[in-house]
């Protein structure tokens, strides 16, 4: 009994062993970090315990892999077509339709001799004062003249008649006068006869061509597609008294018939959306009677407020971990507040830039580095869109007169509205605001027509005007020291977003939206690529990608979470 006991106790020894052994093995295989964590006890400090801080199983390193294609820019609201100056006359003549040297006509009791002479009409509605003018030397009786059958003269004549009406209800297009002598009566052995000399037929005729003229303007794809409502307005050039109906026509559609208000400005006319089309729009000016040079035409397209995609992926909560986050007074890294907090790279904040005498680049570069340099080549220009500038504003001596350099007084050809102050207080629609930093909500706000109590605090340094002067704002007050418990991406982590261009060493410049965060790029090479970590959040993220340039064609969006 007892060795039954023993023999017993000695199996489950050798059961344990095994098991022992089986579970180094397992823990030997592990990969280090999981095996580290096994060891120590440690679990990843995560928010939430609904997967046990564990990577899932199904999770793909590719957070986002998309092709947004072509990306037009809009760069505002209401795009104006203005067209060249068009002149509507009528020119009235006077020509003769139809001439002969002479016409003999004879009546007597031994014979007749009377004669036809057919004359068409050419432009019947536009032709008006038709006239029969000849001279006599020969005499005779009364002259009979017959216009299509209906007698319009009879009577005695001088050798120097005056000119005979022909009525434009008599006439018709295709005509025949007929000329004939009274007979002689009861002196028969007398003869009548005439002898008209240099007999013509003239008119007034108008050359109505020129009260027809056309012009034409261009939708770009982007405008058609985002037209909302379009309107025309024009000056017309006019005498009220003389001036008879004008007809305008887009695309074989009327928008306007009527009398024009002459020396003013016409009320707007409203255009369909449904009349214009993407591309060439013909626009036709016409009137019945009278002179009218139209000028300052313009039509205005007003679109839609631009919506672009955005793309949306996952982060599961494992990667995060717990912080407390402070703001102080003395300042914070990457906010323009006129501080410099220990530890921040001149590159990624202005006022760190400023205390060596840098310049500063408000828009970010291809190379962080370049951002905030001490020395500017006019080689090197180029790099920052936007212009270098010291803390007083001035450019470096290389760059100055190029687009950026807010004091030269000039903008120069092709320079944007957001890169130059002078171009944006160049706009013509009324005074303009100009930030000199770089706005929190993106390089649109950089130069804007007006500043509204909710924009006020988009520009750090505030706005002002051509004159100096800063909008109707509340005071500014300086950040408080707030205290919050946020989750900031591992550091065992990062997330890096890539744009892959159609390689065509164009400008390729944008803004990139990244859950309310915002940065920009700026580059000719075919791939733009960027560190996102720290604007990701646990659960879903969004990103946008809003054109600067003319258009932007993105082959990929790619967003990786990778390993640091």
């Amino acid at each position: 009994m007892r060795r039954k006991a023993q023999e017993r106790a000695s199996g489950a020894a050798s059961l344990i062993i095994i098991i022992g052994i089986l579970v180094v093995l397992y823990i030997l295989f592990l990969p280090p970090k999981e095996r580290e964590e096994l060891l120590e006890g440690r679990t990843p400090n995560v928010p939430g315990e609904d997967n046990g801080g564990r990577i899932p199983s199904d999770f793909n390193e590719v957070l986002l892999l998309e092709s947004p294609g072509r990306l037009e820019n809009i760069q505002t609201g209401e795009i104006p077509h203005p067209l060249p100056s068009v002149s509507l006359q009528t020119v009235t003549s006077s020509k003769i339709i139809k001439e002969v040297s002479n016409i003999y006509v004879k009546n007597s009791v031994f014979g007749k001799q009377f004669k036809s002479l057919e004359f068409p009409i050419n432009d019947f509605e536009n032709t008006e004062n038709v006239l029969l003018s000849f001279a006599s030397s020969v005499h005779n009786g009364r002259l009979i003249i017959l216009l299509n059958g209906k007698e319009i003269f009879n009577s005695y004549i001088s050798d120097s008649p005056n000119p005979i009406p022909l009525a434009k209800d008599a006439l018709q297009q295709n005509n025949v006068l007929e000329f004939l002598v009274s007979p002689t009566g009861f002196a028969f052995w007398k003869s009548n006869e005439m002898l008209l000399e240099n007999v013509k037929i003239t008119a007034d005729v108008s050359d109505i061509s020129g009260r027809v003229a056309s012009s034409r303007f261009v939708l770009g794809e982007s405008e058609k597609e985002n037209l909302e409502a379009a309107e025309m307005v024009f000056y017309a050039d006019c005498d009220q008294s003389k001036v008879g109906t004008l007809s305008i026509i887009i695309n074989n559609e009327r928008v306007f018939r009527g009398v024009p208000a002459c020396k003013s400005m016409n009320n707007p006319i409203e255009i369909s959306p449904e009349t214009l089309f993407e591309g060439n729009n013909e626009v036709k000016f016409s009137t019945n009677k009278g002179n009218i040079i139209i000028d300052q035409i313009m039509v205005t397209s007003f679109l839609k407020e631009s919506v672009y995609p955005s793309y949306f992926f996952e982060l599961p909560d494992v990667f995060f971990e717990g912080a407390i986050d402070e703001f102080f007074e003395e300042g914070v890294c990457g906010v323009i507040d006129g501080y410099c907090p220990s530890g921040c790279d001149e590159d990624e904040d202005k006022d760190c830039c400023f205390i060596n005498n840098n310049y500063w680049c408000d828009l970010e570069t291809d190379n962080q580095d370049d951002r905030c340099v001490s020395y500017v080549s006019s080689e090197n220009c180029g790099r920052c869109t936007s212009g270098y500038e010291e803390k007083n504003g001035d450019p470096p001596q290389a760059c100055e007169g190029e687009c950026g350099d807010d004091t030269d007084g000039e903008c120069p050809d092709d320079c944007s509205i957001y890169y130059d102050k002078d171009c944006c207080f160049e706009e013509e629609n009324g005074s303009y605001w100009w930030c000199d930093d770089f706005p929190t909500t993106g390089v649109r706000s950089i130069c804007e027509a007006g500043i509204s109590t909710s924009e006020c605090d988009d520009c750090p340094a505030g706005y002002e005007n051509s004159d100096g002067d800063n909008p109707d704002c509340p005071p500014r007050q300086r950040p408080q020291s707030v205290e919050f418990y946020d989750f900031v991406l591992s550091d065992a982590y990062d997330v890096i977003l890539t744009l892959r261009f159609i390689d065509d060493l164009e400008m390729k410049q944008g803004e990139v939206f990244v859950n309310g965060h915002t940065f920009s790029f700026n580059t000719r090479q075919p791939e733009f690529y960027r560190s996102i970590g720290n604007y990701v959040e646990p659960g879903s993220n969004g990103i946008t990608i809003v054109p600067l340039s003319k258009s932007l064609d993105i082959v990929e969006l790619r967003v990786e979470l990778v390993e640091t």
